[in-house]
């Protein structure tokens, strides 16, 4: 493991593109998985501050055999992320902790302290997306997790 700096950010309670990240492989050589990991966000982890997550899963274009995102994917991939991390964690309402690549999908978890609002925030920009790109229908969901189990979950991934 290996830690990942991505720059100077915007503010809340932990700036998601300053803190320190955990790049972990996992899977096997057929069916893979990449797991960017917020290890700066271990201390909200038991805060309460942020009890519920949302999902958003973007579907990939440009695949090799095994799923994974061939380089012409990546300045979209970043786009996106960059316009989640922007409208999703703006005030300290949301961070993003988990970047999940597998099956054709890259999969943005962000904790947040109102999922309704971040769920909706998620959707605008989806939409944004899906019109710029068609054929590239995000998925969001969202769901109660105080004891964040989702993150915790890939803390072995």
């Amino acid at each position: 493991m290996f830690k990942l700096s991505r720059g100077r950010g915007r503010g809340g309670d932990l700036d998601p593109l300053e803190s320190a990240w955990a790049l972990t492989e996992g899977g096997t050589p057929d069916d893979p998985i990449f797991v960017r990991r917020n290890v700066g966000a271990e201390h909200l982890a038991d805060s309460g501050a942020y009890p519920a997550y949302v999902l958003v899963q973007v579907p990939l274009h440009a695949c090799d055999d095994r799923g994974m995102p061939e380089a012409s994917e990546f300045p979209y991939l970043e786009a996106v992320e960059d316009a989640l991390v922007a409208e999703l964690t703006a005030g300290g309402a949301a961070v993003l902790v988990l970047v999940i690549t597998r099956d054709r999908h890259r999969r943005f978890v962000v904790y947040t302290r109102d999922a309704a609002a971040t769920s909706a925030s998620a959707d605008a920009v989806s939409r944004r997306f899906e019109q710029s790109h068609p054929g590239r229908e995000f998925g969001v969901g969202r769901g109660d997790d105080p004891q964040w189990t989702v993150y915790r979950g890939f803390a072995r991934a």
